[in-house]
């Protein structure tokens, strides 16, 4: 409470002296200015946790110092204090943002009531803004951290063993996890997998890692209440094919050749690293694989992986 600072606008010498002689008792640090310009410069200069201002004063009124203050500083705390009260002065002071209006002469301890209240308030405020800087710097260094673990996973690949998987299976339990997810998005999810098995050479988790990226940004560039999502595998000339297609937003085909650079991100993937396709390129190619993305703007996108088929 001592460390706040109060600045007084009014016109009356005797109303500055006896609010200022009151307050630097409680122990507030004042200053104060006879008249609106005085008043809008000093606080200009120092920024005062709390300005109480007369309403009626020549030149600048209250009202005037209200909004210039609020000009400067949007969370700036303001008390209105007139010897004429009239509720439509009171509203307009309300509605100008003033934190209070109260009628000259103030009750002694209603007027440091109100201050106190008023600089709670304040205090609550900044509280509140340090906690949220201190959530964005915490989720900042989540963000990094994700980073840096997507850093790792990029040169992972190559030292992964290989075992015999079986594709279908893969993409049944991606995709069962990815309906659940989307329970609440009104999202036609379609699912047609081939019958015969599509057994590949590969590392399991990885390839369950790249369905899963490409079932997630095929739902974040649905931007709207509906859409649909198909996926469907097949056996394709001694290839085992896997093919995802939106109806999202889609991907301009000029830039379609940088999307697996690293820290490429679009519209829909501007909350991710950007590092995602460029994971699934690594793994694809490490799988002997290839993949292909078709894409217009707003007209959705089709990627289409294949894999060498294992023969038996």
């Amino acid at each position: 409470m001592k460390n706040h600072s109060i600045l007084l606008v009014d016109d009356e010498d005797s109303i500055l002296a006896t609010l200022s002689f009151n307050l630097e008792k409680q122990g507030y640090k004042v200053e104060t200015a006879q008249n609106g310009e005085e008043g809008i410069k000093k606080f200009n200069q120092s920024r005062h946790d709390l300005v109480v201002t007369d309403l009626m004063m020549e030149g600048l009124n209250g009202i005037d110092v209200l909004k210039e203050v609020k000009k400067t500083d949007p969370d700036a705390q303001v008390i209105i204090l007139s010897g004429h009260s009239s509720f439509a002065n009171a509203v307009e002071a309300l509605r100008f943002g003033a934190f209070d209006y109260l009628q000259k002469p103030c009750d002694r301890s209603e007027f440091s009531k109100k201050i106190s209240n008023c600089l709670a308030k304040q205090e609550f405020r900044r509280q509140h803004l340090i906690l949220g800087e201190k959530l964005r710097a915490l989720n900042e260094c989540k963000r990094i951290a994700k980073l840096i673990r997507n850093l790792q996973d990029f040169h992972r690949p190559s030292q992964e063993a290989f075992s015999t998987i079986d594709v279908n299976n893969i993409v049944d339990e991606v995709c069962l996890l990815i309906k659940t997810k989307m329970k609440k998005r009104k999202i036609d999810f379609n699912i047609n997998l081939s019958e015969k098995e599509l057994m590949i050479n590969g590392v399991q988790d990885q390839l369950e890692q790249v369905i899963l990226n490409l079932l997630q940004n095929a739902e974040e560039a649905i931007t709207s209440d509906d859409g649909e999502i198909n996926v469907k595998s097949e056996l394709k000339d001694s290839f085992v094919i896997i093919q995802i297609q939106d109806t999202g937003c889609g991907i301009d085909p000029k830039i379609i050749g940088s999307v697996f650079e690293p820290f490429f991100t679009t519209k829909a993937t501007v909350k991710g690293t950007g590092l995602g396709l460029s994971i699934c390129h690594t793994i694809i190619k490490a799988h002997n694989g290839d993949i292909d993305i078709k894409s217009q703007p707003g007209q959705g996108t089709t990627i289409t992986l294949s894999f060498p088929i294992l023969r038996s």
